[in-house]
């Protein structure tokens, strides 16, 4: 344990490990009134901010990170909430600039029922019988065009979970400036969401 303290100068960030503490991710943005289309959801973060130690957001000026506990949670890395742009990070890393202010730091991390936040169910859909949508990704160099030949081998499945999808699409936008790759092969899966990729 002593080492983990040393190594704290070291460090440019710290770690939340979610498999046992969770992060309610509060994912509001400047240019939406969630007074208006989600009051429930603005309540919710009002409610929390009252029982919940937690961060304001490095990277959104309406966002926070609250950490707490539940019985029951899904497997997921994220799961939507029934709250618009509110998710909970769980079975991943969540970090954080060291030195980052947390309120509430005194208060034991409380345990929220699922129930409190967990989506309605949705109506049972049919699939679309076909989704085969090529990459929209010119290929003007001999290293993009290797990188969508590979970018063609990952199987859908890897592109259906929110988890994998999002970690391809921040390598290939954030390493490698690819963004039109990663929303060609974004739209291969029967789950793309134009508003959810814009949102990374």
């Amino acid at each position: 344990m002593g080492d983990r303290h040393g190594a704290y100068d070291a460090c440019n960030c710290l770690a939340v490990d979610t498999n046992a503490v969770y992060v309610m991710d509060i994912d509001h943005v400047d240019t939406v009134d969630y007074g208006v289309v989600s009051p429930e959801g603005v309540a919710f973060v009002k409610h929390l901010k009252t029982i919940c130690p937690y961060k304001r957001s490095t990277t959104k000026t309406k966002g926070y990170h609250f950490f707490f506990r539940s019985s029951a949670l899904t497997n997921s890395a994220r799961y939507q909430t029934r709250f618009k742009d509110i998710e909970v990070l769980s079975g991943q890393w969540a970090f954080s600039p060291k030195g980052r202010n947390i309120h509430n730091a005194d208060m034991a991390i409380p345990t929220i029922d699922f129930g409190d936040f967990a989506p309605e169910p949705e109506p049972a859909t049919e699939p679309p019988q076909s989704v085969a949508t090529p990459s929209a990704t010119p290929t003007t160099t001999k290293s993009t065009s290797k990188l969508k030949d590979y970018a063609d081998l990952i199987k859908i499945e890897y592109l259906d979970s929110y988890d994998s999808w999002t970690k391809i699409v921040w390598a290939l936008d954030t390493a490698h400036d690819h963004k039109e790759l990663a929303r060609g092969l974004s739209q291969k899966s029967t789950k793309c969401d134009e508003h959810t990729f814009n949102r990374l």
